[in-house]
């Protein structure tokens, strides 16, 4: 193996790991952002508080309102100066921003591992289809009034493109792909 292909590949695998502590984080920003979301509406008032009486409700109830011991521990402050419709638009945000995040690391690993744009197109199919069924079931359910039922499918599809999913998946197609490609 040459020397600048290995440098390639190690910074494949940085990126893999950037990818995977990037993960953990905009997994905590979510919980965290369902979490208060969730507290606010269990608790009388919450959204018609100021900020400093959000935060003093946040900090009195987030311990007896959660069974979940990781979700309570997780604060975010600066969500107390947002109104709960603004909190709920931004989840939506996040998720696109999360997404293309999670497409451009995936992208920089196959091209640091690979070094061939036709494996890059492939990724960026993948995300381009899943995204797009994912919107039309979200739709769907809307449309239908089955919107509870069909959110946990679109969100668990969202969760897979904002995850090192894809690149677990396609990592070893790839290969097989290049292997038979040598035989012939």
């Amino acid at each position: 193996m040459r020397k600048n292909s290995r440098i390639r590949k190690f910074s494949a695998v940085g990126v893999l790991l950037a990818m995977l502590a990037f993960g953990f984080y905009q997994e905590r920003v979510k919980i965290g952002m369902n979490f208060y979301l969730d507290l606010g509406d269990r608790v009388s008032g919450f959204y018609d508080a100021d900020a400093d009486q959000r935060e003093e409700l946040f900090l009195t109830y987030r311990y007896e309102m959660n069974r979940d011991p990781y979700s309570s521990t997780i604060y975010i402050p600066w969500l107390h100066h947002l109104d709960r419709s603004t909190i709920s638009t931004l989840k939506w945000v996040l998720t696109i921003v999360f997404t293309l995040v999670h497409l451009l690391l995936a992208l920089a690993i196959f091209q640091l591992w690979f070094g061939e744009r036709k494996y890059l197109h492939w990724i960026i199919m993948f995300y381009g289809v899943v995204f797009v069924l994912a919107g039309a079931i979200f739709v769907f359910g809307k449309l239908t009034g089955t919107h509870d039922a069909t959110y946990q499918v679109t969100r668990k599809l969202m969760g897979a493109l904002q995850s090192a999913v894809p690149v677990m998946v396609f990592f070893p197609v790839v290969i097989f792909h290049q292997r038979l490609g040598n035989k012939q």
